[in-house]
């Protein structure tokens, strides 16, 4: 296993005439697991007085030759920035690569639509725990330019195992016709606020995703809100009507959807797990999908809603999206395919190729990610996870990211069947603080530098150690590179951009100063028609985005950085 990978290092870079960073924003107010283990990393302490920020980026009249380095490391950087400036020279310093990365525009690939996490129960739960100042904070944190920028939120349609209690919006028995449908106390108090506080803060537009997780038990075969279960037919025209009076409901709130799916995870019911849940065979879901949901939804002004399918584990595709579309009268109905990432382990992403070979016309997005439970705080093998699985996922066509629980309790909830697990930010009411993990920082690197708009780029490796490279064209025209180092040892790492050459830079002796990386390895990146950086040392098992000519370094390691004047 892995004997070394105690120490590592996000980073990520800046260097572009027209960029510069807000270096006045707030650092993280660090504070140490109680139990340590090899995994562990500080967290970040928040609460109504304080909260650290991610740095703006910006356009300053700066200097061609200069750059900035924003780092994430597990011994305790957050959102670290640096600055320094090129060196005028005619030739690259003599380094010989273990893996060297090039970059090619010309090969275009998906567009992002963003990143985000789910507004459940526990999370409206956990914020409205803290007093109204930390609540802002909490808010800005994943929202506003200071913070991870977020794009999109996942709206459970009532209840789900991070509730207190099943509900749904229909609990009178045999109201077929949804007379009395209405609205939970946990819609108007933790959902509905929350969501109108991040739209006003955000500067850029937020997507909302519907998913409904089970009706009420009168509407199924077996009386029960989880277990194996399916939808009495008799009312699967009330179903489909309980769509269109949800997003009515919202609508006269202010809040409108971007996208729904059918249903959250169609196979759980089946194995019989304890959440509430509801199951569906693919057949019976694609007609009542084409035969009801879409019919209902045309008819109650919600067609622009785009319906995205499978919202469930990678086994279930590419068969689930070709039975849904396997006619272009069905096809143009539906916009793409959601995935969890829970059997990704067991499951190739090859997967995804095929689904988006099938139906290149379609996006895949990930609707759902979750770190286990984990007793003690600051788990840096979660963060790692995480960058493992967008990158990997991103390189095969999916064009979003979302993480579930926005936050939770110390306890990984509330959780009505003790389903506990882990989220980005944790929640201590009685302190009236919340901790931002790891984690929280991994998709801030995504979601803050890798905005939508962004369109994935060529990228190869050569050299006798592959490194884990996904580029992007963002939408200011700049290139943002991630790469990621899963190796247990140093590596020289070589970036080039084939219509520019290479760069070689260093992160600048400020950085060094900060850091307390002591393990070596590089990444080099050099502009020879504008000059060079001083050389840079970056670490194994490291995730970073570069950005050439225009462009922006992020990175992420499972060692520690030793930084080399």
């Amino acid at each position: 296993m892995w004997s070394k990978v105690f120490f590592v290092c996000l980073l990520s870079a800046l260097q572009q005439s027209s960029f510069g960073v807000d270096l006045k924003f707030r650092e993280c107010s660090p504070r140490m697991p109680t139990a340590v283990s090899n995994w562990s990393s500080p967290y970040c302490v928040c609460n109504s007085t304080y909260c650290d920020d991610a740095p703006r980026i910006s356009r300053p009249s700066g200097s061609f030759r200069s750059y900035v380095l924003i780092s994430t490391s597990k011994d305790g950087l957050r959102f670290s920035t640096s600055t320094g400036s090129f060196r005028g020279s005619d030739a690259a310093p003599d380094i010989k690569p273990d893996a060297s990365i090039t970059v090619d525009p010309s090969m275009t690939y998906q567009d992002i639509l963003g990143f985000g996490a789910a507004a459940t129960d526990a999370t409206g739960i956990n914020i409205n725990s803290l007093p109204e100042a930390a609540q802002n904070e909490f808010i800005r944190s994943y929202f506003s330019e200071d913070g991870l920028e977020y794009t999109i939120i996942r709206v459970p349609m009532a209840g789900t195992d991070f509730s207190t209690r099943p509900y749904s919006y229909a609990m009178v028995e045999n109201d077929t016709l949804l007379e009395y449908f209405a609205l939970a106390e946990e819609d108007h108090r933790f959902k509905i606020p929350f969501i109108r506080r991040a739209m006003k803060l955000s500067r850029r537009p937020i997507n909302l995703l519907a998913s409904p997780w089970s009706p009420s038990p009168w509407m199924k075969a077996r009386p029960t809100w989880t277990g194996s279960n399916t939808l009495k037919r008799e009312y699967w025209h009330t179903w489909a009507f309980y769509f269109a009076k949800f997003f009515k409901e919202y609508q006269d709130q202010g809040l409108n959807f971007w996208a729904l799916t059918p249903q959250n995870e169609p196979l759980n019911a089946f194995g019989a797990l304890p959440i509430n849940s509801m199951e569906w065979t693919v057949e019976d879901q694609r007609d009542w999908v084409v035969n009801f949901l879409v019919p209902v939804l045309k008819k109650t002004g919600f067609e622009n809603i785009n319906i995205i399918l499978v919202d469930g584990m990678r086994h279930l595709v590419p068969e689930w999206p070709q039975i849904f579309m396997n006619d272009s009268s069905t096809r143009k109905q539906f916009a793409g395919t959601g995935v969890h990432w829970y059997l990704d382990h067991s499951y190739s992403v090859d997967r995804l190729d095929e689904t988006h070979d099938l139906f290149p016309d379609k996006f895949i997005i990930y609707t759902e990610s979750c770190p286990d439970y984990d007793a003690d705080l600051g788990s840096w093998y979660r963060a790692e996870q995480f960058a493992v699985s967008i990158i990997d996922t991103l390189n095969h066509w999916v064009v979003g990211w979302l993480d579930w629980n926005m936050a939770l309790d110390e306890r990984g909830g509330p959780n009505w069947n003790g389903n506990f697990m882990g989220a980005g930010v944790i929640v201590n009411g009685s302190a009236g603080e919340f901790y931002k993990q790891p984690t929280f920082y991994t998709m801030g690197h995504f979601s803050k530098y890798v905005p939508p708009g962004s369109v994935r780029i060529g990228t190869s490796n050569e050299g006798p150690f592959e490194i884990k490279t996904v580029a992007f064209r963002r939408p200011d025209n700049s290139t943002a590179i991630v790469f990621l180092n899963t190796h247990d040892s140093e590596r020289i790492i070589s970036v080039s951009d084939i219509t520019k050459g290479a760069i070689e830079f260093s992160i600048p002796e400020t950085a060094n100063k900060k850091s307390k990386c002591n393990s070596s390895g590089m990444v080099s990146w050099s502009e020879r028609r504008t000059g060079l950086a001083p050389l840079r040392s970056l670490d194994l098992r490291h995730l970073a985005v570069a950005v050439t000519d225009h462009s922006s370094l992020l990175g992420l390691s499972n060692y520690k950085v030793t930084y080399k004047s």
